[in-house]
């Protein structure tokens, strides 16, 4: 029977029974709630209207005739659908939203917009609520290293599922090295509760930069951590013969050896189920740490140590790419790389695109090399990843047609010099408001990054006031204004000046012991000014002290060489006394510009990125487990330039080479000088076929008597100033006269003899060395074992 079909007081008295047993008695408390919102309800029924039928069902079975109660019950559940209510009169009700309200799904463009914004106020909220936080560490053999590493990440989603079974939750990112670890060990890991006070930071800051050769390095030197098969397990408290790394020490509250047993994938996260294999409770007494708006802190609240890692434990990449990785003499291709790298960072965490400010600038501090120093503009590289993700740029209108990668950056060479200068000068005569702007945007202007190092206002303004586009320089006296805002070329050129007088007064050493920004109030400059002479600081220090960076003190200066550039390695190397770990420790801290200085060569060199190859050093240093081991890392990252084993043939060729090209050099350098600027390591040896001992080329004559002979050759065809020094220097250190005529040879000799045995001969008569007549041939005959004598 249809509904319409009822009387209708039979209707009502179903109805009255229905509502009686099914509403709650303080159903008012919430019909504001439901009305607020009827429009935005789903067509289905609510749950508890659902329950109150089936109950309604079974309590008045006996009180209802069955087919009047049946057709209550059908009537109460097809109100999902009434259109299978039967013939009845009245259309049925239309539960569709009204056209006229705008769905969500009308503006994709809102949409997006909403859905970032629900994103924000997600990670915002979550940020503030306390959560622990866990080290998961995993087996793990890494194939490039070919040794077990101690893989793992730091985790705050871990949580308890149940306890009988103990289980445990948390989710990784994918793609995660971690976790493919996890699966390739069958689904074992450890988790390891850090303790709240530093040492449990630093545990959780080292497993928080990823999974790659600098990360297990860290984490070996910096913590007592068991790798298999690195160290034994003897006297170590363990519950099972897991393979895991074990973190050992203080600064573990506990720990669980645990089994995966069950994944899910939810979005781009994977959560692992996993059950609890052991435990070990190290401090019973003791609190974990809890991490909580970016920092770590205890159970009262009270902070430990600030997150360095901007937000690292919500990252989910595990990069194993390191810019450090880069050659000695990187270039344009490692630039870009840094530059893919990092806007593949910036796109993978859409926060760091929605807010700038202080955020890219603790994102700056936290990579490993500022940008800036390879000429990347992270503002415009952010500027550019928000434009592809479809949000509006933030800069200003004016810097939107400035390059993501500089044009010039660094150490700038002369010709750099010339083409910035060349630049400048068409920009001016173009339009001569130039010069009025900002000392920073008009370097951007002209394509230059305003962190690239030696280059002063003075650069710039004397070559346009040459060219009568610049007015007259006005030295200024007197203290500036704290309003003064316009740091214009001409502005800073004025303060340049007066730098240099007040270094000069100063003195070097008092110089060099004070900041820049101390120098800068004391002559009446505001301190914010500092920045634009930090990168130049050692020009001005050079224009100040003119004496003390003459060629008496400097033998290395200008845009160096190849050769020149190896020799600059070598003795900072050598400076730094890596063989000696407290030695190093101090000298690495010295200013690099000094450090240069105090290898004779000048601070304001091109063509040698000093900063990037200090910075590798300094890195080998912070990731190297043990002292003992970093003297072989730093060979090994000297190898691509410094050959440790030569052939007779190589041999020759390099010293010619070497002669050749820089004679003077030759002439003055030492022999650890000579090598490096060949390209040999320090100890160097001798490729000897017959012998199974090879000769040092660092001890003995044979560097010494191979250059001797280039420069005799090279004599009679250089300029008469050469000619003299080669004569000079050929008499002073072997007492051979290259000025004389040869002494006459019988005609056996003459077929044998080479200039190299008269250099030779001479410099041991010299020395009053009385020995047979010593031959260095092309093709050494068979002689004494480690000899290469006839």
């Amino acid at each position: 029977m249809a509904l319409s079909q009822r009387p209708a007081s039979r209707f009502f008295a179903a109805f009255y029974r229905w509502n009686r047993h099914s509403q709650l008695q303080q159903a008012c408390a919430y019909s504001s709630i439901y009305a607020r919102h009827s429009s935005q309800l789903p067509l289905r029924p609510h749950a508890r209207h659902l329950h109150a039928n089936r109950l309604l069902y079974q309590q008045n079975q006996s009180q209802i005739p069955q087919d009047e109660e049946s057709h209550v019950y059908e009537f109460l559940h097809n109100e999902e659908n009434p259109a299978v209510q039967g013939s009845s009169d009245k259309a049925p009700m239309d539960f569709t939203p009204n056209e006229a309200t705008p769905h969500p799904t009308d503006n994709p463009e809102r949409a997006d917009t909403d859905a970032l914004k629900l994103q924000d106020d997600v990670r915002l909220v979550m940020r503030s609520v306390p959560s622990s936080v866990a080290v998961i560490t995993v087996a793990s053999y890494d194939t490039e290293l070919k040794k077990n590493v101690p893989m793992g990440v730091a985790v705050s989603s871990l949580s308890t599922v149940s306890l009988n079974p103990p289980t445990i939750t948390f989710n990784l990112k994918e793609p995660s090295k971690t976790l493919d670890a996890i699966r390739a060990s069958g689904g074992s890991f450890r988790v390891h509760y850090p303790m709240a006070n530093r040492g449990g930071a630093t545990m959780v800051d080292l497993f928080s930069r990823g999974n790659h050769a600098d990360a297990y390095g860290m984490r070996n030197k910096e913590l007592n951590i068991v790798v298999s098969g690195s160290r034994s397990l003897a006297g170590s408290r363990q519950t099972s013969a897991s393979r895991t790394p074990k973190i050992m020490g203080r600064f573990v509250r506990a720990a669980m050896e645990c089994t995966v047993t069950q994944e899910l994938s939810v979005a781009d996260h994977v959560l692992l189920i996993a059950k609890v294999d052991a435990i070990e409770n190290h401090e019973p007494r003791q609190q974990s740490i809890m991490y909580v708006n970016g920092s770590y802190v205890r159970r009262d609240g009270t902070k430990i140590i600030h997150h360095q890692g901007a937000d690292a434990l919500t990252r989910s990449t595990e990069d194993t790419w390191s810019v450090w990785d880069s050659d000695l003499f990187p270039g344009e291709t490692e630039r870009r790389e840094y530059a893919r790298r990092i806007k593949s960072m910036l796109k993978e965490d859409r926060a760091l695109l929605r807010h700038s400010g202080r955020t890219h600038r603790k994102l700056e501090g936290s990579l490993p090399l500022s940008p800036s120093a390879w000429g990347i503009n992270l503002t415009r590289l952010v500027d550019e990843c928000r434009k592809e993700s479809g949000l509006p740029v933030e800069s200003p209108a004016h810097l939107h047609e400035i390059p993501v990668l500089s044009d010039f950056y660094g150490r700038l060479t002369p010709a750099a010099r010339s083409r910035i200068i060349d630049r400048a000068k068409r920009l001016v005569k173009m339009n001569p408001q130039f010069l009025d702007l900002n000392f920073k945007a008009l370097l951007q202007h002209l394509g230059i990054s305003p962190s690239c190092r030696d280059l002063l206002p003075s650069d710039i303004a004397a070559p346009l006031r040459a060219e009568g586009l610049m007015g007259e320089f006005l030295p200024r006296e007197g203290a500036s204004s704290g309003e003064q805002t316009d740091h214009t070329l001409q502005y800073l050129e004025q303060v340049e000046h007066r730098l240099i007088e007040a270094c000069a007064a100063m003195g070097h050493e008092q110089t060099a012991s004070r900041l820049l920004e101390q120098i800068v109030t004391s002559i009446g400059e505001q301190q914010p000014i500092a920045v634009y002479f930090k990168k130049s600081r050692a020009r001005l220090y050079a224009a100040a002290a003119p004496s003390l960076y003459s060629s008496s003190n400097i033998d290395i200066a200008g845009e160096v060489s190849p050769e020149e550039a190896r020799v600059v390695m070598s003795r900072l190397v050598h400076k730094l006394q890596v063989d000696s770990f407290a030695t190093f420790q101090r000298a690495i801290k010295l200013e690099p510009n000094e450090l240069l200085r105090l290898v004779r060569v000048h601070p304001c060199i091109s063509g040698f990125d000093v900063e990037f190859f200090l910075g590798k050093i300094y890195h080998l240093y912070t990731t190297t487990g043990r002292s003992s081991e970093l003297n072989f890392r730093i060979q090994e990252m000297l190898k691509p330039g410094f050959a440790s084993l030569v052939t007779w043939s190589s041999l020759e060729e390099r010293v010619k080479s070497f002669v050749h090209n820089m004679p003077m050099q030759a002439m003055s350098w030492s022999i650890r000088d000579m090598l490096a600027a060949m390209g040999l390591a320090w100890g160097c040896v001798l490729d000897v076929p017959i012998s199974a001992n090879k000769q040092p080329l660092n001890n003995g004559h044979i560097v010494h008597t191979l250059v001797a002979k280039e420069l005799k050759g090279l004599y009679g065809n250089s300029t008469d100033e050469l000619n003299d020094a080669i004569a000079t220097f050929l008499e002073k250190q072997y007492g051979f006269d290259v000025r004389s005529k040869l002494p006459s040879t019988s005609p056996a000799e003459a077929m044998t003899q080479s200039s190299s045995d008269d250099i030779r001969d001479a410099m041991l008569a010299n020395r009053n060395v009385d020995v047979p007549r010593f031959r260095i041939r092309a093709d050494p005959p068979p002689g004494p074992k480690g000899s290469v004598t006839t």
